[in-house]
């Protein structure tokens, strides 16, 4: 975040208009962040040398705002030229080096980068070259990326790079650009000057090689016509435009080109600038990038990357996948995927402190990473690393309940109250599962499930009941269920699912002692939720069918006895339902019954006249 608003006093006051604009800008339009970027350029001029805060603070909203959509190039033009104000042109080549980096389909960037460059021979003529190599490789198959071509010409000519001159004018002959033309003819000029006759290209092999560019360039023209947005913004893309870039999308797919997968590739990615924060569209991206087997892992990861910094936080997919890519590759190169595995976990523990599921994924690679076994490996050797694996989840939860560990590594940065669960079930998991050590497993559900931090955590106190259920401890299990809702706070539905499943393992694995241990018990939690009475479970729908009618009286009793109301009641509450089905559906909203008697008088009944009469009839 910038630090315009902690900025003095003083300054604020003089640029209220500005403090206003930043307070409120809207981040989903595009109206308000330019008003806003105009209030900074407005202030840029109106101090001729501001001191180091300011400069930060200006910097630092220039940042966030391309932090959030690095693809206006607009902006980080406005941000070059504020940088080179302030910090003159050093800092102004650093923020377009930035800017291509980030946004490395822009033509217009790259061309701004090669000309200031070019102007102030910025890096030797070597470090130069190797840029436009660079940009070429992003922007050269644009379909009007002829800006960038004249430049690249230009550069290796004005050195006298002649070979180099003629190895990119056949590059840019088989690439159908929108001013290909010009190309064929100033080669043709160039070969008949520049060339030695001896290496001369013949006029039969550039016509021919004119012919085929020329079919393609016809051939795409109707779908390059009919785009008309080609630059970022926050509006969505109309239908029109998506169904055409489609469509190019699959023609290409069928031409019979050496350069197809170039095209391709390009048309994506220019299609990405217009529809960027679709989701979907860069997934489907990466898709084609794996199945055309034409990409190394670089490029890869470096779009998963840019992927990354242009979507909406919201936007969790591509992330997951991200990951699981890391995952699957990881054979390849361990210690640098694992490196690019844990910085990626902890940009998104930023993104979303409390997703458990970064901290499973993560532990999963760091027991493959430093815990893991080759084929061949002895069972001791196994269990060694089982061991160890135990051991170092032990040391690093016991590390962050003392509050005494070093956030030196992506684990330790990661943790919080929402997470450490995935740790603590880990660990029992291992110990219980794994080492097969049942009494320390019954330790550390004991100590841990003291923790305030626990008492919401599905996934340990399912692996607590499982556990005691495993041992037909019913003692145990009564004082959990008791619990459930009092001491322990789970989710409506997964507190369903563990009651309906507890009916059916009690009934089921109870012996005669404990079953007449419950039966006394003055718990009348479990004495209704197993129905001692009955002998028998019946499902919480049933439950109200089989308590006499005297009884069911007092459920219309409004607090009062012999005064009853129809009060409003939930025909289908959530409690009545498992969570496997709300896996795939969301629950339904709620239905009400009675809800038209809401107003109506109170009855008044002789409670006991009532129930005499009632008594008589049924006797």
């Amino acid at each position: 975040m910038s630090g315009l608003l902690e900025l003095e006093a003083s300054f604020l006051r003089e640029n209220q208009a500005l403090v206003h604009d930043y307070r409120n800008v809207d981040w989903e339009s595009m109206e308000s962040i330019l008003r806003l970027v105009s209030m900074l350029e407005k202030t840029v001029v109106k101090y001729k040398e501001p001191n180091d805060a300011i400069k930060g603070a200006i910097s630092g909203v220039f940042t966030e705002i391309l932090g959030k959509y690095p693809y206006l190039s607009a902006i980080w033009k406005k941000f070059t030229a504020v940088r080179y104000q302030f910090d003159g042109l050093e800092a102004s080549v650093a923020t377009l080096w930035d800017a291509v980096t980030r946004f490395p389909d822009s033509i217009e960037l790259w061309c701004d980068y090669l000309s200031v460059l070019d102007a102030n021979n910025a890096g030797t003529v070597e470090e130069r070259r190797s840029k436009y190599e660079t940009a070429s490789k992003h922007v050269g198959y644009h379909f009007l990326s002829h800006p960038f071509w004249d430049k690249y010409i230009k550069f290796e000519s004005d050195n006298g790079q002649w070979d180099n001159v003629t190895a990119i004018y056949k590059e840019v002959l088989r690439i159908p650009l929108h001013q290909y033309a010009k190309y064929f003819k100033a080669f043709m000029a160039f070969n008949n000057g520049r060339i030695a006759e001896s290496d001369r290209v013949t006029k039969e092999v550039i016509s021919a090689q004119l012919k085929k560019t020329q079919t393609v360039v016809n051939s795409i023209w109707q779908y390059e016509a009919k785009i008309k947005r080609s630059t970022f913004t926050l509006d969505a893309l109309p239908s029109t435009e998506i169904t055409n870039w489609d469509a190019y999308l699959t023609f290409l797919s069928t031409i019979r080109a050496d350069n197809r997968n170039e095209l391709i590739n390009s048309v994506f990615r220019r299609y990405l600038i217009a529809n960027a924060l679709d989701e979907t569209l860069w997934i489907r991206y990466i898709r084609w990038l794996l199945k055309s087997k034409a990409y190394d892992d670089e490029v890869l990861i470096l779009t998963y990357k840019h992927a990354n910094e242009v979507l909406p936080s919201s936007c969790k997919n591509l992330r997951l996948n991200f990951l699981q890519y890391l995952e699957s590759n990881y054979n390849s190169s361990p210690d640098s995927f694992y490196e690019e595995y844990c910085i990626f976990i902890e940009h998104l523990a930023k993104m979303w402190p409390s997703n458990s599921v970064l901290v499973t994924k993560l532990l999963k690679l760091i027991k493959r990473h430093q815990f893991g076994n080759k084929w061949g490996d002895d069972t001791k050797e196994i269990l060694q690393q089982q061991n160890g694996y135990t051991a170092y989840l032990e040391l690093k939860i016991n590390a962050y309940l003392k509050n005494n560990y070093r956030k030196n590594e992506t684990l330790t940065k990661i943790l919080n109250n929402d997470n450490i669960g995935v740790l603590l079930v880990e660990l029992i998991k291992m110990t219980w599962l794994v080492l097969k050590n049942k009494i320390k497993t019954r330790k550390l559900l004991m100590q841990y499930g003291k923790l305030p931090i626990v008492k919401n955590s599905a996934p340990f106190w399912i692996l607590y009941y499982e556990f005691e259920k495993s041992s037909k401890n019913f003692v145990k299990l009564n004082s959990f269920i008791h619990n459930l809702g009092i001491n322990i706070f789970l989710p409506t539905t997964i507190k369903n699912d563990i009651l309906t499943d507890y009916r059916d393992f009690y009934l089921t694995n109870c012996d005669n002692n404990e079953h007449q241990a419950v039966s006394t018990s003055s718990d009348a939690l479990i004495r209704t939720l197993l129905d001692i009475n009955s002998g028998h479970i019946d499902s919480y729908k049933k439950i109200d069918a089989k308590i006499p009618l005297s009884s069911r009286k007092t459920y219309k009793e409004n607090g009062h006895p012999g005064i009853i109301t129809n009060r409003p009641l939930v025909k289908n509450q959530i409690t009545t339902e498992s969570s496997k089905k709300f896996s795939q559906f969301a629950p339904a909203l709620p239905i009400l019954k009675n809800l038209e008697k809401l107003n109506q008088q109170p009855k008044y009944a002789d409670y006991y006249t009532d129930e005499y009469l009632l008594n008589q009839k049924s006797t």
